[in-house]
C-alpha cells in the first residue's frame, strides 16, 4: 500500500458505531484548512480516509491510497468520509470543509 497520507492515532472513543464513522465526520468539520488524512481507531483496526482542499486518490478494489496519483487510483471526493473495508474503500458519511483557500 501506498501511504503518503499526514496521519494521526484516534486516542478517544468517537467511533460510536464500527463502520459509519459516527463522531469522526464531527470532528473532521471543526477542522479549518487543508488536509488528507487517515484515521486508524487501534481498538478494533478500523480504518477511515478523509480529503478537504489536499488530494488523496484511491483503488476502490485494492484498499489502496496515496496522496500520489498512481495507476488505477481515482481521486476521493473532497468532505467523504471513506472506510476500508475486506470488499473496498466505501463512503460511509460527509463532513464539512473549512479552507480558507477555496
Amino acid at each position: 500500500m501506498a501511504f503518503n497520507v499526514w496521519w494521526f492515532w484516534l486516542t478517544g472513543d468517537i467511533e460510536k458505531s464500527p463502520g459509519k464513522g459516527y463522531g469522526i465526520g464531527k470532528t473532521l468539520s471543526l477542522l479549518e484548512g487543508t488536509f488528507g488524512v487517515w484515521i486508524y481507531n487501534q481498538k478494533n483496526a478500523h480504518i477511515y480516509i478523509a480529503r478537504s482542499g489536499s488530494t488523496v486518490y484511491a483503488d476502490f478494489l485494492n484498499n489502496e491510497f496515496s496522496s500520489l496519483k498512481e495507476q488505477n487510483f481515482v481521486p476521493l471526493e473532497e468532505g467523504l468520509l471513506y472506510f476500508l473495508t475486506p470488499e473496498g474503500i466505501t463512503s460511509v458519511g460527509k463532513f464539512k470543509t473549512n479552507s480558507p483557500f477555496f
